[in-house]
């Protein structure tokens, strides 16, 4: 319960002074850090509020004194601000929380991060094996359209006479061959034919060895 009373003492020069109250006859100890930090000075006779305590000494101190007559904003007590300061930098369950949302919010990212890169890898194999569906040369379809037809030209038997009497005289084209035996054999053994042109392994497919 807070006390009412007067400044009956006050020292400027020494920080101190004391206050009366109708329920104790002896003054009261008041020194000026227990009046409010923005106000003026105490004056004699004012009238004030205040708290009663006790010192180490057990001597009796007023604390936390209000002015009676004075404007609102001078009531402001510094105990009652560095009470509040010290109520915020304890809040532990507010600290605790901002912790756990940061550490949250952490691993979210991080798997955020790894779905996006396998999604990537995935999105590159994807697009790997599409690209090479798309570039298949053009003579796989000429070869599947014909595969009839040379599986029958394979089977055929070999004359060994006919391959003997080939050799390697300088043709390069298949415009220089005579049949499909001479231009495998020039593709086969003799070097800088070019009867193969998309590299299928059967040569001259258009002149001798495609019909």
């Amino acid at each position: 319960m807070r006390i009412k009373g007067k400044v009956v003492k006050w020292f400027d020069d020494k920080g101190y002074g004391f206050v009366s109250t109708s329920d104790i006859d002896e003054k009261i100890f008041a020194h000026i850090r227990a009046f409010p930090k923005s106000a003026e000075r105490p004056k004699i006779s004012e009238e004030v509020t205040y708290d009663l305590i006790k010192d180490a000494k057990n001597r009796m101190q007023a604390s936390n004194i209000l002015y009676v007559n004075r404007p609102g904003k001078e009531l402001t007590l510094l105990d009652e601000i560095t009470k509040l300061k010290r109520l915020k930098s304890k809040a532990p369950y507010t600290v605790r929380l901002r912790y756990k949302t940061k550490k949250t919010n952490s691993f979210r990212y991080f798997w955020v991060i790894i779905l996006i890169v396998l999604s990537v890898m995935i999105w590159g194999k994807y697009h790997h094996i599409l690209n090479n569906f798309s570039l298949m040369p053009d003579h796989t379809v000429r070869i599947q359209k014909n595969l009839p037809e040379l599986k029958q030209d394979l089977m055929k038997p070999t004359n060994n006479y006919e391959t003997n009497q080939f050799q390697c005289r300088g043709k390069t084209h298949c415009s220089e061959m005579t049949s499909c035996e001479e231009a495998k054999f020039y593709l086969q053994n003799c070097s800088g034919t070019i009867s193969d042109g998309d590299g299928d392994g059967i040569p001259c497919e258009d002149q001798w060895c495609g019909h």
